[in-house]
């Protein structure tokens, strides 16, 4: 159990952000001392934020809730200066959507030392070397990747839903900065809800693989049906050869950009494509009751990370020139449907309006 207290910062309150705030404040209620770093836009009553969560327990559910510190960008930076504080971020937990990474990190970047422990909790790849190259070319923090299989989505009504309990592998990115575990890390092993483990970074690659092409599979399907993960089993022999094609084109390129995993006994057994298509269906079974990230932002209007699943591995397959056209057309569908839905949304709006000014 860890004995060491940790401050830290959560970049991205979104369903899996605000599990891993409640949970490690739940279990570390004195020595957890967490603050969300929330979007600009985003209305404060005060510098606190009450995470209300409900967990799925056989067929009940049990609801409980945990307030913690937030702050806008700006009332972090002006919080530093009024105080003449520091402002060094310790521990910075990132859960942002992939493609608005650099984005909401770049304020924050002042404040990041080599000192400081970086957590990556987010669906995709290659987000550290792409934060490394932009801004820590030199004196870079020391880097984890986190892959979660939790299922967990925020509720009309504003509560996080873990609907499928799942598992949080953790690795160091490879560096020089050489160190004993962090606390942060520690805790998030300590805490049984979020059933962790530490892997080396080989290990961690395969289990990666795999997380994306289960999201390269389920994530675009069930927004394109605007349905629960389970509900895409309906789809029956026309859903399997779908899930077929996406997989066999990912593993081809994943291979062709990291050729480290032909070096890799467990890739040939976890990323045989036979074997990964079982999984993929069992994990839309384990998480029937779950709406995914992508169905939750097509719904709401909000730009989707389809560009970091299917439309990375449409990339890959361009840069090796692999065929990659069944990923390519969900990436295309993904993008028209959140396309189609703003633009109803937009006449629905000029209709009632013309109609009120009649």
């Amino acid at each position: 159990m860890s004995k060491t207290t940790a401050n830290v910062h959560i970049l991205g309150a979104g369903a899996m952000g605000s599990l891993l705030a409640h949970d490690l404040k739940q279990q570390f209620p004195q020595d957890f001392h967490p603050t969300l770093l929330v979007k600009p836009g985003k209305s404060l009553d005060s510098n606190t934020q009450t995470i209300k969560l409900a967990r799925q327990i056989g067929p009940n559910w049990t609801t409980d809730s945990v307030t913690v510190d937030a702050l806008k960008p700006s009332d972090f930076l002006s919080s530093v200066t009024k105080y003449e504080k520091s402002g060094h971020i310790d521990n910075l937990i990132i859960s942002t959507k992939a493609h608005q990474t650099a984005s909401a990190l770049l304020p924050f970047i002042p404040y990041i030392s080599e000192k400081s422990n970086i957590l990556i909790v987010q669906n995709g790849m290659g987000i550290p070397s792409l934060l490394k190259e932009k801004f820590w070319a030199r004196n870079c923090p020391n880097i984890y990747e986190v892959v979660a299989t939790h299922g967990a989505y925020i509720d009309d009504d504003g509560v996080v839903r873990h609907a499928a309990p799942g598992k949080l592998t953790i690795a160091k990115f490879p560096g020089e900065n050489k160190q004993d575990t962090p606390a942060i890390v520690q805790m998030l092993l300590d805490t049984p809800t979020l059933n962790a483990t530490l892997v080396d970074y080989e290990q961690f690659l395969v289990i990666q693989c795999e997380k994306l092409v289960v999201n390269c599979c389920i994530n675009p399907l069930s927004a394109l049906f605007d349905c629960f993960n389970g509900e895409l089993l309906y789809g029956g022999d026309q859903l399997s050869s779908m899930y077929k094609r996406i997989i066999n084109e990912a593993i081809t390129v994943l291979y062709l950009e990291y050729p480290m995993l032909n070096q890799i006994t467990e890739a040939s057994i976890y990323l045989n494509p036979e074997r990964l298509f079982t999984h993929v269906v069992s994990t839309t079974e384990a998480t029937a009751k779950n709406s995914s990230s992508m169905r939750q932002d097509v719904r709401m209007l909000r730009l989707t990370e389809v560009d970091n699943m299917n439309g990375y591995i449409s990339y890959l397959g361009k840069k090796h020139k692999s065929g990659t056209l069944g990923n390519a057309m969900i990436c295309d569908l993904v993008k028209m449907k959140l396309a189609i839905n703003k633009g109803v949304n937009q006449a629905t709006t000029d209709s009632l309006l013309d109609i009120s000014l009649k």
